[in-house]
């Protein structure tokens, strides 16, 4: 599958940590998830890719090179930008669910802790 996570795509996730409360978090702390980040993104992609092929497709994309994947992918009418940028807006408010879910968590803990 193409990897949209290369070093031409790489994805500035400073306002997304900013949104998560994890501007605290070191330069590597900040790489390791972006790291992390991107894989998850890749992975999303290369699913969504993946079930818009049939078995006729796979042998035009099987062992090319990133840009004939993507060429190909194109005359189908796969389109792997618009696809990343909804999975990656997806990712963006499943963290932030996550986030607040968790956060909720924690305040009802330190309430209950405080009402004993």
């Amino acid at each position: 599958m193409t990897n949209m996570t290369d070093q031409n795509n790489q994805v500035d996730f400073s306002q997304l940590f900013e949104e998560l409360g994890l501007t605290n978090l070191t330069t590597e702390q900040k790489e390791a998830y972006s790291k992390q980040l991107m894989d998850m993104l890749q992975e999303r992609i290369d699913q969504q890719v993946s079930s818009r092929l049939t078995d006729k497709d796979r042998p035009f994309i099987e062992g090319k090179s990133e840009q004939e994947v993507a060429e190909y992918l194109d005359s189908i009418g796969v389109n792997i930008a618009e696809i990343a940028i909804v999975e990656g807006m997806k990712l963006r408010e499943e963290l932030l669910s996550t986030m607040s879910y968790a956060e909720g968590v924690i305040e009802n803990i330190s309430k209950s802790e405080d009402s004993e």
